[in-house]
């Protein structure tokens, strides 16, 4: 298990970035990113403003590094789940994200938070990420550890756009 901590800083409000992090719009570009067959990209909002985001996507071996491919038979679902509080007074927020693939296993959990700063706000995550393939999880964690970087600045840009 690998632990991740990964911040992007924006120059919107908490509470306009907690609308477009809670948003239908970001789900559907998020799952439209990621390629593959997706499922029906899932928003809930509760009266007190906490929120449900959820959204499976399969993903085929083509799009796993090629060395790896043959532990991927067939087409895999990585279901993914994200949640977040009412806002705080100051539209602070924090939350939880959910990433798992089954067989072979790979999983990230994290708690995320959005915060005031000086020049607007940030988002925060912390997490770890897991890798379960008998002999080869290590290896195979290493690489997808390297890729986790990029896949937080693609989701940023996608939130940057959103906010306009």
């Amino acid at each position: 298990m690998t632990t991740l901590s990964h911040a992007d800083d924006f120059s919107a409000t908490p509470a306009r970035l907690g609308e477009v992090l809670t948003s239908q719009s970001l789900v559907e570009a998020r799952a439209a990113l990621a390629g593959g067959d997706v499922a029906v990209p899932q928003v809930e909002v509760a009266a007190d403003g906490s929120s449900r985001l959820a959204f499976t996507v399969s993903l085929t071996p083509e799009m796993a590094p090629e060395k790896f491919r043959k532990f991927i038979p067939g087409s895999r679902d990585v279901q993914i789940e994200e949640t977040w509080s009412a806002p705080g007074a100051d539209g602070s927020r924090t939350g939880t994200l959910h990433a798992v693939m089954e067989k072979p296993t790979v999983s990230f959990h994290a708690t995320t938070r959005i915060e005031a700063t000086a020049t607007g706000s940030r988002r925060v995550i912390d997490g770890d990420l897991e890798v379960k393939i008998p002999l080869l999880g290590g290896t195979v964690e290493k690489q997808a550890v390297a890729r986790v970087p990029r896949a937080f600045a693609m989701d940023a840009a996608l939130v940057e756009k959103l906010l306009g």
